[in-house]
Order: structure tokens, then C-alpha cells, then sequence
């Protein structure tokens, strides 16, 4: 049986939002109805949104998955995708995730009430492939508005040793009693918050030297400054990481 990757690989929610990425070569001296084609192909790789749900609940619902998922535990490096599961069926969870990031704050309170979901959402390839749930979609969704643009890296510090940083979010807690307490925040405030988190936690981290500190602050004071200015908000967006 042929191997195929289930690599569900978004860079930064692009303008498809697709977890699946098509694979279509420079046409641009090709004829024009081959382009058309063409375009054709990468519209149809496009995650199906048709009969999602309009209402906050009834689209978190639509986060799990029906498929089983592909592998059992959380983490694999290998696997053989099973022959019943429905790919078309993850473009459905894809497009459900777009359309509730697209909701922003208003979604807040339904996402928290989820961080928990066990249920089975999708899989992502990172340095090997790992089974979410909807808890974990949920929480990703709330992560990728108010987390920093800039995302912190894992950096060896000076006594050899990798430092891989935390997430606001996941600094939090119990996300119930965090919204409950931050509810009246604008997203604005909310971002502003977590970037001065990050900005503390770089500050207090070991670095092999000052030059990979400078490094990692920059950005993060950057972004800072423009969040205080009145710059527009950012997705948060992570080179060749999934959703």
C-alpha cells in the first residue's frame, strides 16, 4: 500500500486556509486556457465550507472530525493512512477553524468552553505527526489572535542545554477562570499583555550570548510598540509550523 503523508501543514492560516497545499508549477507561459485549468485545480484543494454552521457552537461541533484518528496516541513519526479515512471530511474541520479565527473575541467565551474537548479535530506534521483535539484547536484559535506575531524559538543557552519557550496561553492555566477575568479586555489589550509576557520570559531566559538575546527581544519590543501605536493586528503566522 502506498504511503501517503497526512500532513496537515497551514503557513500562518494563508489566504486558502487549506491544511492541503496544491501543487501547481509556474504557468505563466502556458496557454491561457491551461492556466484556467490550472486554477481550476488549485480552486478545487480549496477546504469545502458549504453547509458549515453560521452560529459559534454549531461550528466548534463542526472542529470534530468523523474520521477516527489516523494513528493511535498522540505522536507518531510513520503511519499508513487508513483506507476509511475521509480526507474531504478535514477540509470541513479546516474551513469550520477559519471561520470561527474570522470571528475573533466573539468566539472567546465558546473556545474556552471547549479547551478541554477531547474529540478527535485533526493531525499536523511538525518534527513528526501529531494527533488535536478539538480542546486543542479551541485553544489554538484563541492563541493565534493574542499570542505575538513574532513567536520566541527554541535557542541553545550557555550551558549547551535547549531552552524552548512557553506560550502565554498555556502560562495561563485554567482558561475558564482566565476569561473570566480578562473578558472585558479588547483584543488589542489582550495581545499587548501576552507580547509584554514573552518579552518578560526572553528577558529572564539563558542565552548563549547577547547577540541571541538582542535577537529574540527585538521583534518582540517591535511589535510592542506598533500594538501601542494603534497598528493593525496580526495572525499570528510561524513559518512552517501547522495550525
Amino acid at each position: 500500500m502506498m504511503v501517503r503523508a497526512l500532513v496537515f501543514l497551514v503557513l500562518g492560516l494563508a489566504a486558502t486556509g487549506c491544511d492541503t497545499i496544491a501543487r501547481v508549477s509556474d504557468r505563466a507561459m502556458e496557454p491561457c486556457d491551461t492556466r484556467e485549468k490550472a486554477t481550476a485545480v488549485a480552486e478545487s484543494a480549496k477546504p469545502d465550507a458549504t453547509n458549515l454552521p453560521d452560529d459559534i457552537p454549531g461550528l466548534i461541533e463542526a472542529l470534530a472530525s468523523p474520521n477516527k484518528p489516523p494513528f493511535e496516541g498522540e505522536v507518531c513519526v510513520h503511519f499508513e493512512t487508513p483506507p476509511d479515512f475521509d480526507e474531504t471530511a478535514q477540509d470541513r474541520v479546516c474551513a469550520a477553524r477559519e471561520k470561527l479565527l474570522s470571528m475573533g473575541i466573539a468566539a472567546f467565551p465558546y473556545l474556552v468552553q471547549h479547551a478541554d474537548d477531547p474529540r478527535y479535530s485533526y493531525t499536523a506534521c511538525y518534527s513528526a505527526y501529531r494527533n488535536h483535539s478539538v480542546g486543542y484547536a479551541c485553544c489554538r484559535i484563541i492563541e493565534k489572535q493574542i499570542e505575538p506575531a513574532y513567536r520566541p524559538t527554541p535557542h541553545r543557552q550557555s550551558d549547551g542545554t535547549h531552552y524552548i519557550p512557553s506560550t502565554y496561553l498555556q502560562s495561563q492555566g485554567d482558561l475558564t477562570r482566565w476569561w473570566a477575568s480578562h473578558s472585558r479586555m479588547s483584543l488589542r489589550e489582550l495581545s499587548i499583555e501576552a507580547t509584554k509576557w514573552s518579552i518578560a520570559q526572553e528577558e529572564r531566559a539563558d542565552f548563549k550570548t547577547q547577540e541571541d538575546r538582542d535577537r529574540s527581544l527585538q521583534p518582540l519590543r517591535k511589535q510592542l510598540r506598533g500594538l501601542r501605536w494603534g497598528k493593525p493586528l496580526e495572525i499570528q503566522r510561524v513559518l512552517g509550523s501547522a495550525f
